[in-house]
């Protein structure tokens, strides 16, 4: 072999090498690279997968991380200007200021001088209820948040529709608040009139630190979320009912409590025990495109959020009324003594929640005629003899031909004092998961 060749091999080896070297140099700087400093890397994705799918239009947000720092956000900005309403000192007013956006600034002509005098004019104390969001990405540094809700008059409890846009600088972690007579005003208060405006005029990158406005975001778990649900329900439970009322499945609202009258009727008669309530339980499933968050009580009672967009969910009270997503894939793939236990526990919960209709609709025509001729006469015996906060214990089985006898202990979730109680169950199947069956309390 010639000295030019050797050279050239030589001099080839060489350059792969360092070929090599540079890509495994470039390949550990953009796996250490983040976009976004302080974020896990569950976080990152979840934020570039949002926003590769919304590109630059507004869209209905479903990033549950940036939900919970809305919702922190926007609680302190309303905690400083419930602060300011509430004092006539100048010092609880620099927060205030420091949160509100410029272009807010100079819409109202606000200064420092005069902040107090204008919200003590144009706003009372209250609070606020997140109903939706949508996200407008500028570009990979800022996005513009349009939140929707009602208020609530901290003095009289009236409420009211309201709005809020934040603006967000995600690198350096900033925000801006833009209440809601601009809002109003300019007629952003409908979603769907984004294009009559000129919102450009929110683009401009004119967020910089002042010591107030800047946020850290929440863990973005489903514990986290689960309680923020949880929440938003005894709040519209305790203060607005109508909202709570609208905010249940289409279907299910109208099979459980026929219309609102009726709804508002339950709530009534039962406000003390549906407000106190704790979350002992959640658990996060998806079925398809569907996500639901399963919370349950001390009670064992259920609360299902069927959402598509952390705002945007429709709300469950029962797992019985009607068939929820999965329920009908887990019912049709078992055996028909689990069916059989599904339908013990579907009954047990109708009586629990003071359902009598649904219990009494499932109960075997000749045992109903020949002991409890009337729903009225049923409700009052299952009022006498059952707590409506128990636990299934199930105690036996077994078949004859097709009617399934389950023995049961019912056990008291109030107090251990309290005796058990003793039922026999027996059932028969029928066509499209449905049942029928008598029953005795021993």
């Amino acid at each position: 072999m010639s000295s030019i060749k050797k050279i050239i091999i030589i001099l080839s080896i060489v350059l792969l090498i360092i070929v090599v070297i540079l890509l495994v140099i470039k390949k550990k700087e953009n796996s250490n690279k983040l976009p976004y400093q302080g974020e896990s890397k569950e976080k990152e994705e979840e934020r570039i997968k949002f926003t590769t799918e919304t590109n630059l239009d507004i869209a209905l947000l479903k990033s549950k991380m940036d939900y919970l720092n809305i919702i922190n956000c926007i609680k302190q900005f309303k905690n400083a200007e419930n602060s300011v309403l509430d004092s006539e000192d100048s010092n609880n007013s620099k927060e205030l200021y420091a949160l509100l956006d410029k272009e807010y600034l100079d819409y109202n002509k606000i200064k420092n001088s005069n902040i107090i005098d204008f919200f003590k004019t144009n706003y009372t104390k209250t609070e606020f209820y997140i109903d939706s969001i949508y996200q407008k990405k500028v570009n990979e540094k800022y996005f513009i948040y349009f939140v929707y809700g009602r208020e609530r008059n901290l003095e009289t409890n009236e409420i009211s529709n309201s709005a809020y846009i934040m603006k967000e600088n995600l690198p350096d972690k900033l925000f801006s608040i833009i209440p809601y007579d601009y809002i109003k005003e300019n007629g952003l208060d409908d979603i769907n009139n984004k294009n009559s405006f000129n919102i450009e005029k929110l683009e401009t990158e004119d967020l910089e630190a002042n010591g107030y406005n800047t946020f850290k975001f929440t863990i973005a778990n489903d514990e986290t979320v689960a309680k923020t649900y949880l929440e938003h329900y005894l709040k519209n439970l305790k203060y607005d009912t109508e909202f709570l009322y609208k905010s249940l499945d289409e279907e299910y609202r109208e099979k459980r409590f026929k219309n609102y009258k009726g709804f508002k009727q339950y709530i009534d008669e039962n406000m003390e025990e549906l407000s106190n309530i704790n979350l002992i339980q959640y658990q996060f499933v998806t079925f398809d495109t569907k996500n639901l968050y399963v919370l349950v009580d001390q009670y064992n009672n259920t609360y299902t959020f069927e959402s598509d967009g952390f705002t945007n969910y429709k709300l469950f009270l029962d797992e019985y009324t009607v068939e929820l997503p999965g329920f009908i894939e887990n019912y049709d793939s078992s055996n028909e003594k689990t069916k059989a236990a599904m339908n013990v526990k579907r009954f047990i919960q109708s009586l629990c929640q003071k359902d009598y209709s649904y219990a009494y609709s499932h109960l075997d025509d000749e045992f109903k005629k020949n002991n409890f001729d009337t729903l009225e006469n049923f409700t009052n015996y299952i009022k006498e003899h059952l707590n409506n906060k128990v636990q299934i214990s199930f105690i036996n089985y077994t078949n004859e031909g097709l009617i399934h006898i389950y023995d049961i202990k019912l056990l008291s979730l109030e107090s251990r004092n309290d005796p058990d109680i003793e039922m026999q169950i027996v059932m028969k199947l029928k066509e499209n998961r449905d049942f029928v069956m008598s029953f005795s309390i021993k």
